[in-house]
């Protein structure tokens, strides 16, 4: 406020210096001139400054760089990886980060590549390096046969889970059981058919029920089997693997 004010008293006091000497026509286009120059003069730093402010956007992001191809002539390097992670690989229920999730899921199918690579440098290899890449071989092939053979675990799990029991009773519905040796007719005999029946009814919901229950304890029983055996398989596999890692340092 205090600079607007200052440059309009100066506008004034020159308005009536110019005055004293000028025709009122002189005048009239005098006072014009230098209205304009005072709004060019207050508008221009204005301008300025807005366009400063538009240039301290946020500057771009750059593009994230593909990884960059692992250096297969380093073996123990290239596992590494699935070595540190054996024990999430060989798991039937796999508990990892959302993150690490692609690379568990990708795993086999890398394993099956790195194991190219390492063959194809081996051809043409020093002979002091033909053991590494043998031992890296060895852990590769390893790790593709554990790898199928908790995929054959899972699926019988799976086949086994979705082909259920089916709660059948074993010994069939006895309808006339309970009705047996009624034959009077009207009112009494009726009725001792219809209680009969209810009760009938009850025992077969009852027994159709426990053999249900039988069959989710059979079914649960042979799962808690199967996960049983794999547990120690993989202790084994992870053995075998670990032991053929350690020939590639």
């Amino acid at each position: 406020m205090s600079r607007a004010f200052t440059g309009t008293a100066r506008i004034k006091a020159l308005t009536r210096d110019v005055g004293a000497t000028l025709t009122p026509r002189m005048k009239t286009t005098s006072l014009l001139g230098l209205l304009i120059a005072a709004l060019l003069a207050f508008s221009v730093p204005t301008a300025s400054a807005k366009g400063k402010k538009k240039n301290n956007g946020p500057a771009p992001q750059a593009e994230p760089q593909p990884p960059a191809k692992p250096d297969y002539s380093q073996p123990a390097e290239v596992l590494a990886p699935y070595i540190t992670r054996l024990d999430q690989l060989l798991a039937l229920n796999r508990t990892v980060p959302k993150p690490v999730m692609p690379f568990m899921e990708q795993a086999q199918g890398q394993i099956v590549v790195t194991r190219l690579e390492f063959a194809t440098l081996r051809k043409t290899a020093a002979e002091a390096d033909h053991a590494k890449f043998d031992a890296a071989i060895a852990t590769c092939d390893a790790l593709t046969r554990a790898l199928d053979e908790r995929q054959t675990v899972l699926g019988n799990i799976q086949a086994s889970s979705s082909v259920k029991g089916s709660g059948r009773l074993d010994k069939g519905p006895r309808k006339d059981t309970l009705s047996q040796g009624v034959h009077g007719g009207g009112l009494g005999g009726g009725l001792a058919k219809a209680v009969g029946a209810i009760e009938e009814n009850k025992r077969e919901r009852a027994e159709t029920a426990a053999a249900k229950k039988s069959a989710a304890q059979t079914d649960n029983s042979l799962t808690a089997m199967s996960i049983n055996r794999w547990n120690k398989r993989a202790i084994e596999w992870r053995t075998f693997i670990t032991d053929a890692y350690s020939k590639t340092k």
